[in-house]
């Protein structure tokens, strides 16, 4: 009875994971994403904290670059849109510039009739606890094969 019943569980959980499987080996681009220039208040101490980029009808592949102390969480794909944010540990690891991030982040489309990208990056001044979130639209983001 019970290897009925486990046996019962592995074929319904293989027919419904297959259901919702993407292949993702099919041939389709793979694009690299590129922030665009973001001019942060150096003299003030602004540094970049975070970054999240919403990708809807299209999968987040890899990331090539980590900057040292940060962390990643990456959610979905739930209703075809997949959300991917990094965090820096604590002060020493914010960054001056997003150029470690740009060329990192690899994404494909999955259905180019819904396809997009936007992304949010945050930002804090020095000695202070107020952020900014600075948002790209796709016609801002460069993605490049």
């Amino acid at each position: 009875m019970r290897w009925t019943i486990v046996i019962l569980l592995v074929v319904a959980g293989g027919a419904a994971s297959s259901a919702s499987f993407t292949d993702l080996s099919a041939p389709s681009p793979r694009l690299l994403l590129s922030f665009p220039k973001l001019t942060l208040n150096s003299d003030a101490g602004e540094r970049v904290t975070g970054i999240s980029v919403t990708v809807a009808c299209g999968r987040i592949l890899g990331v090539a670059r980590i900057p040292e102390d940060w962390w990643l969480k990456m959610e979905g794909p739930i209703s075809e849109v997949t959300t991917f944010s990094a965090f820096a540990g604590h002060g020493a690891s914010y960054l001056w510039h997003l150029d470690t991030w740009n060329r990192s982040i690899t994404i494909a489309p999955v259905e180019p009739s819904c396809f997009s990208v936007s992304a949010v990056v945050t930002t804090q001044m020095g000695g202070s606890e107020n952020t900014t979130e600075h948002k790209f639209s796709r016609g801002q983001i460069k993605l490049t094969k």
